[in-house]
C-alpha cells in the first residue's frame, strides 16, 4: 500500500509514526514543508520517495503536491503526528477500502477514514463485513483517497497552515456524490501538539470558497502559493 505523509519540523513524532506504519510492507512518500537539515536527512534515509520544500506552504498544499507527484490509484494519507494504532494494521486499510467500494457498484469510489481515538463513536453499521459509520464529512488524516477524485475536485484548496482545506475538500466531495465513512478499525492516535482553533479571516475565505464551488472547477484562486518560490526537491529511491 502507498502512504503519503506530510510533515513540518516534527521529527520526534514522525519517527514514531513511520515506525508504526513500517510494521507492514508499504511504499512511504514524505512531503515536507521546510524542516531543518536533520529532519530532511532523516526523511531521505527513511522514505521510499520524498518531495521537499524550502519554506512551509501549508498542509493543504503539501497533500496536493504529494498526491500529484506520487499518487496512483489510491493512497493512505497521514500527517507526521498521527500514530497508526493498533500497530501493523496498514495491510487491512486497503482491504477495508476495497470491501466497502464493492458494496457500492453505482459509484466508482468510496472515501473512507479511520476512527481516531478522540471520536468515541459507539454505534456502527456493518457493510460487507466491515463495521463502519457513514458520514457527511470525515477527516483526511487517516483516510484512503483516490487520485482521480482529487483531480476532479481541484485537490485541496490552500488556506495556509489552518487545515481549513480539509473542510472545503469534503464539501467538494459531497457535491459530486462521493460516499464517506469512518471504519471502526484501524484508528489513529494524535500524538502532536494542539493546533490553533480560530482563524476568523481565513474561515471567511473558506466560506467564500464553499459558496462559489463548482464540482469540476477550481475554487482556490488566489490561495495557491507560487510553487516556483518553494524550490522543490523531489527524490525517489
Amino acid at each position: 500500500m502507498q502512504v503519503i505523509l506530510t510533515s513540518y519540523r516534527r521529527l520526534a513524532y514522525m519517527r514514531r509514526t513511520v515506525e508504526s506504519l513500517r510494521q507492514d510492507p508499504i511504499e512511504l512518500y514524505i512531503i515536507d514543508g521546510g524542516s531543518d537539515p536533520e529532519t530532511v536527512e532523516w526523511i531521505k534515509q527513511s522514505a521510499d520517495g520524498w518531495l521537499l520544500f524550502r519554506h512551509n506552504p501549508g498542509a493543504d498544499f503539501l497533500k496536493t503536491e504529494g498526491i500529484k507527484a506520487f499518487g496512483t490509484d489510491n493512497e493512505f494519507l497521514v500527517t507526521a503526528d498521527d500514530l497508526l494504532y493498533p500497530a501493523g494494521y496498514s495491510d487491512r486499510i486497503r482491504a477495508n477500502y476495497l470491501a466497502l467500494n464493492s458494496h457500492y457498484p453505482e459509484i466508482e469510489w468510496t472515501f473512507c477514514a479511520c476512527q481516531m481515538e478522540h471520536q468515541r463513536i459507539t454505534e456502527w453499521d456493518t457493510i460487507n463485513g466491515i463495521e463502519c459509520r457513514p458520514a457527511k464529512t470525515s477527516q483526511v488524516a487517516g483516510a484512503i483517497i483516490d487520485r482521480e477524485i482529487c483531480r476532479q475536485v481541484g485537490y485541496f484548496p490552500n488556506y495556509g497552515r489552518t487545515g481549513q482545506g480539509d473542510f472545503a475538500f469534503n464539501s467538494r466531495l459531497e457535491a459530486i456524490g462521493i460516499r464517506r465513512c469512518y471504519w471502526r478499525d484501524p484508528c489513529l492516535i494524535h500524538i502532536g501538539a494542539d493546533k490553533p482553533k480560530d482563524y476568523p479571516a481565513l474561515h471567511a475565505e473558506y466560506c467564500a470558497d464553499k459558496r462559489r464551488h463548482m464540482p469540476h472547477g477550481r475554487a482556490d484562486d488566489g490561495h495557491t502559493l507560487d510553487p516556483g518560490r518553494q524550490a522543490p526537491e523531489m527524490g525517489k529511491r
